[in-house]
């Protein structure tokens, strides 16, 4: 009985070919702006979670005297030396970004150096694939693959010799160690690290209190042992605002790695990417849930209309002895059948054209990870409710 459905289900489709195809397309842009709603909501979700301690890392802050509840992401460089102080934190980590020129390898190209302290690697879970992951004790510099195989192609980068000029100032270094290349789930991208003591070879002085890093993270493992230190923290703070008069601090603050890009919108000069309030996400929920409503209302009445021609298989069917309930079935079957096909079309539009589309507008690296279990739950409950919901005209 049931192959007798979808071969009559086969047919009706083939006789009614244009009311077939739109339905088919109408269906198939819904499932597609769904899928991409889908997989950008699961990409911001899992930003950083690969890290093995993200949820002992934060990121510290301070709010100003003239908005205090505005949290900015950096603080004085100085900070971190008494930090180091207390047994209640076990890492403290400085970066500073800058813009330079990189020569190497007969190519010179501009890109972002990140000087960064010697515990980089200690901190944050990049794989080292060649070198030494302690080489910037040795004054070293640290790149990633992407930008070994910039410089140097399928050549192996490790003690090869890189200028790198800043300003006016120009220093050889040798590279020590190759890390792979950053995941699209990171919120932040470092590609060339310096030793952060080396700042003051290009000119800054970061034992000033007025210097500020563009972020310092510091590991604990508890959010109470961070809490205290950073209450014990008030002779700092007013060390800086003695040493300046014109950003004056009202107290330090921090914000865990596990949701830094989640309150990036909270947090001004933040290090981390982040993608607005969570009123944004909620809009492109809705923005996709009323395009799947408009399709299905549009998938619905183009049944409709296309089941009046079919009154006279119907009541020849009902001569014969069939009943409502396998009307409904069969209609639910075709239906099916439909949804199914615009199903599949929407993963090939999804990955071939609107993923690529999103990321090049965006400038961001949503993936689409089909082992993701969540994901089939998720287009498994929308298919059959999309399913169900357009068959009610029966």
């Amino acid at each position: 009985m049931i192959k007798t459905y979808f071969i009559l289900g086969l047919r009706n489709q083939s006789k009614n070919k244009l009311s077939s195809l739109i339905n088919i397309l109408g269906l198939t842009l819904a499932f597609a702006c769904s899928t991409v709603v889908y997989f950008f909501i699961s990409y911001t979700r899992c930003l950083d979670q690969f890290h093995e301690s993200v949820d002992d890392i934060y990121l510290l802050s301070h709010y100003p005297l003239n908005s205090p509840e505005q949290a900015y992401g950096i603080v004085p460089s100085n900070l971190s030396d008494r930090i180091k102080e207390y047994p209640q934190v076990d890492n403290v980590l400085r970066i500073e970004n800058k813009s330079g020129i990189v020569s190497s390898n007969q190519k010179t190209i501009k890109e972002r150096i990140s000087f960064c302290d010697i515990n980089y690697l200690d901190i944050f879970s990049f794989q080292t694939l060649s070198g030494s992951s302690k080489c910037l004790h040795e004054s070293k510099i640290i790149i990633s693959k992407t930008i070994a195989e910039k410089f140097f192609g399928l050549n192996p980068a490790v003690d090869e010799t890189m200028k790198i000029a800043i300003g006016d100032k120009t220093f050889n270094y040798i590279i020590g160690a190759v890390i792979e290349t950053l995941p699209s789930e990171t919120s932040f991208d470092i590609d060339i690290i310096l030793p952060y003591r080396d700042l003051n070879k290009y000119g800054n002085e970061i034992s000033n209190w007025n210097f500020f890093s563009t972020a310092t993270f510091v590991e604990a493992s508890s959010k109470e042992k961070l809490e205290y230190v950073i209450q014990q923290l008030s002779e700092e703070l007013e060390l800086y605002n003695s040493s300046s008069k014109d950003w004056q601090i009202q107290k330090w603050g921090y914000h865990p790695l596990n949701r830094l890009s989640l309150d990036a919108y909270k947090i001004k000069n933040s290090l981390s990417i982040g993608y607005g309030p969570p009123s944004g996400l909620m809009a492109m929920v809705f923005i996709g849930l009323v395009i799947l409503v408009l399709s299905i209302v549009n998938y619905i009445n183009t049944s409709i209309a296309i089941s009046i021609s079919r009154v006279s298989e119907i009541g020849l069917r009902k001569v014969l002895g069939s009943n409502k309930r396998d009307f409904i079935f069969q209609f639910f079957i075709e239906n099916t059948l439909q949804i199914f096909l615009a199903f599949v079309l929407s993963i090939w539009i999804s990955i071939q054209f609107l993923i690529p589309t999103f990321n090049n507008l965006f400038s961001l690296s949503i993936t689409h990870d089909f082992s993701d279990f969540l994901f089939w739950v998720y287009f498994t409950a929308l298919f059959f409710m999309t399913s169900l919901v357009a068959s009610a005209y029966p």
